[in-house]
């Protein structure tokens, strides 16, 4: 949602491979990257709640990446 308060739920609509892991990261609009942590598919399905109560105020681009 924009804006995101303290905390967003990510939450993928379709099913990803469940036992998989995602790597979830956000980087501004100059380039920068600020890595979220990983999770599985299963917890990605189910709705992962993001607490983004340490980022600044700004515009960002939140990006989920597999090894698959």
């Amino acid at each position: 949602p924009n804006p995101v308060e303290n905390i967003t739920r990510v939450k993928f609509v379709n099913t990803p491979p469940l036992t998989d892991e995602f790597s979830i990261s956000l980087s501004d609009i100059s380039g920068n990257k600020l890595n979220l942590g990983k999770q599985n598919g299963y917890s990605l399905y189910q709705g992962y709640n993001l607490d983004l109560s340490q980022v600044n105020a700004g515009s960002y681009f939140l990006q989920i990446t597999s090894n698959a």
